[in-house]
């Protein structure tokens, strides 16, 4: 089953959110959270919704060796590191959470389009993406975050960031921020890790880190503020699992496969599985019980008398990136958004 879904759930008393299994379009910087209290008992059992959060305390991440020509790899790293003990070292009652987060690197990564598969090891990856037009992204977003979760649950199983490298100019900032139109690294990135980890835009502190929209070369998001906190330590103290098992390393598959690729049938293919649909061996998904999975350019059909059916070519050659067969997960996507100048509320001041 498939969603392409990202939303937001308050606590009572505060302005943080929780991401949810749903949402519902705004474009607005102060849109409200969507809650639990929004729905009723028998749309949160139809639909399956639920608050997104980690319940495994191990969490690795990549950062994908192609970079960005803004900023040298040395200065990137760091940065990111960074942002991930800010949200790791919060203190929930004298003691941080229990995440424990690693950095691995992939040597020869290639794929640089975010996708997820349950039944093989996996890495969270951070990239920057110079094609972001083609992969039909929000324009005014600085980067957006995809999270992969168990659709009954509500347990994130993974989570990938991709930041804004064709309409954005990247830099370390000054601490009183970039004055010529650069965005800070730090800051957008501290930002998107809280959708990592299951947060959602909060509607009523600009302050916020979790404030949905940004100015250009602003450094106020670097820093959490209590309601950040707050909404952390109300997700996550007492929470997670004690033990780990991350997957084991070096066994991430390091190419991309879309639906219609080539692939050879002695190869294990990275998506569904390699078949012959009558021009040679592609890659190809099951569909029976999503036919919507299916990218533009191909049906939902049976390969023969009997067969299970398979996404087939109908003649476009389109593509999306593959799913994995019999999927009971799906999708969140979460963005910081440019800011428009006339919204004024939107500056943090100090």
């Amino acid at each position: 089953m498939w969603l392409a879904l990202a939303s937001l759930a308050p606590s009572v008393a505060s302005a943080w959110c929780q991401s949810l299994s749903v949402t519902r379009a705004t474009g607005r910087c102060d849109a409200p959270c969507l809650s639990l209290s929004d729905f009723s008992a028998e749309e949160i059992a139809e639909r399956r919704i639920a608050p997104l959060a980690w319940r495994q305390p191990c969490i690795r991440w990549t950062l994908h060796p192609r970079g960005t020509d803004d900023l040298p790899r040395d200065a990137v790293q760091p940065v990111i590191a960074g942002a991930f003990s800010r949200w790791e070292s919060v203190d929930c009652g004298g003691a941080p959470v229990g995440f424990r987060v690693e950095e691995r690197e992939v040597p020869g990564l290639l794929c640089d389009y975010v996708d997820f598969d349950r039944d093989r090891p996996d890495m969270n990856v951070i990239l920057f993406a110079e094609d972001w037009s083609d992969r039909r992204l929000d324009p005014r977003a600085f980067a957006l975050t995809t999270t992969w979760f168990d659709v009954p649950t509500g347990e994130i199983l993974g989570a990938d960031i991709e930041l804004n490298d064709e309409r954005r100019t990247w830099a370390v900032c000054p601490e009183d921020g970039c004055r010529d139109g650069r965005i800070d690294l730090e800051n957008v990135v501290v930002h998107e890790l809280g959708h990592f980890f299951g947060l959602a835009h909060s509607p009523d502190d600009a302050l916020a880190t979790m404030w949905a929209c940004a100015e250009a070369g602003e450094t106020f998001k670097r820093t959490l503020e209590a309601d950040d906190r707050e909404g952390w330590c109300a997700i996550y103290a007492g929470a997670l699992e004690s033990t780990c098992s991350p997957p084991p390393a070096g066994e991430l598959p390091l190419r991309c496969t879309f639906v219609g690729d080539d692939c050879a049938e002695t190869e294990p293919a990275a998506c569904g599985y390699c078949e012959d649909l009558g021009s040679g061996p592609v890659c190809t998904i099951p569909c029976e019980s999503d036919p919507d999975v299916c990218p533009d350019g191909f049906a939902c059909e049976p390969l023969g008398p009997g067969d299970a059916p398979r996404c087939v070519a109908t003649g476009c050659g389109c593509r999306v990136t593959s799913r994995s067969p019999g999927a009971s997960w799906a999708f969140a996507l979460l963005a910081l958004s440019a800011l428009a100048r006339r919204r004024r509320g939107s500056q943090r001041r100090r």
